[in-house]
């Protein structure tokens, strides 16, 4: 009899497993065989199994119930797994499997996929993580996806990560810029107005394409300029009053040591602020992220 614990043991759901627990396992795993352009199950169906591909190649699709228009989900191939989903959520198929070659299958039963698969804790989390990032890959639709790749696991870069480049650089460039080289030295003044400015400018980028994601932005038609004619134009060219009224209880000789002690703490304060709300920030919906 054909042995499973081979292709058991190079599939992710079972990393952390011990050996033996996994030859166990294959132990259940029965050997089952179907012929091309044949079915393996339908949509509709009652969940009958898990199955776990020794060699072939298979096709999903699901057809649209308000539609009816069929559109194809994945190609699969020796190595790959389905039939996961029925037997999780205890009801019938959402996709039709057709076999594209010849097949030879591993299939666990309902009853044993229950008992060794979902009541092992080291498995469980594994394929609930795997469940996730399908579920999420079907609903955002990747247009980059080839015909014969299948998504497993899902990251997503959380907005306080992405704005982290931006503004950690900046919390640590503006003060070194204004509190010393504004008074010190023209050139390094010059060179840190444009890293500044830099990691500034990009924020307004990424608001642009947050905000409408996220809140029902509508003002001048587009997150973009919405980011930057509110917070460029209206709210930052308002804090010019602002550091010149600081910089009259700043301390320093002139003027010009004054407004730009002034600017130090007005942009370490706004970075500052920045990254304490973006905590706050909410993940944008499958829906609208991009293709």
């Amino acid at each position: 009899m054909p042995e499973a614990f081979p292709l058991l043991r190079r599939c992710h759901l079972f990393v952390g497993v011990a050996d033996n627990e996994v030859k166990d396992l294959a132990a259940h795993f029965q050997p089952t065989e179907v012929a091309a352009e044949e079915f393996v199950f339908k949509q509709g169906e009652p969940g009958d199994g898990f199955y776990i591909i020794q060699s072939g190649q298979v096709e999903i699709t699901a057809v649209n119930p308000v539609s009816g228009k069929t559109r194809k989900i994945s190609t699969l191939v020796e190595g790959d797994y389905f039939g996961e989903m029925a037997l999780v959520r205890r009801g019938a198929r959402w996709a039709s499997v057709k076999a594209l070659k010849a097949l030879k299958l591993f299939k666990l039963t309902n009853e044993e996929f229950d008992q060794f698969v979902l009541g092992n804790p080291k498995i469980k989390p594994n394929l609930e993580l795997v469940m996730r990032a399908r579920a999420y890959a079907r609903k955002a639709n990747f247009k980059w996806l080839l015909p014969n790749e299948i998504v497993y696991v899902v990251t997503l870069r959380h907005p306080v990560f992405l704005l982290g480049m931006m503004w950690l650089p900046g919390l640590v460039i503006l003060p070194i810029v204004f509190g010393h080289y504004a008074t010190t030295s023209q050139t390094g003044l010059q060179i840190g107005i444009f890293l500044v400015g830099l990691c500034t400018v990009a924020q307004f980028s990424f608001w642009g394409n947050y905000l409408p994601r996220v809140f029902p932005v509508h003002l001048r038609g587009t997150g973009e300029s919405f980011a930057a004619n509110i917070g460029g134009r209206m709210i930052g060219t308002s804090f010019a009053l602002v550091a010149s009224q600081l910089s009259l209880v700043m301390p320093g000789d002139t003027d010009g040591v004054r407004m730009a002690a002034a600017a130090t703490v007005i942009g370490t304060g706004v970075y500052l602020a920045n990254i304490v709300f973006s905590f706050f920030l909410p993940e944008p919906s499958a829906e609208n992220l991009p293709e």
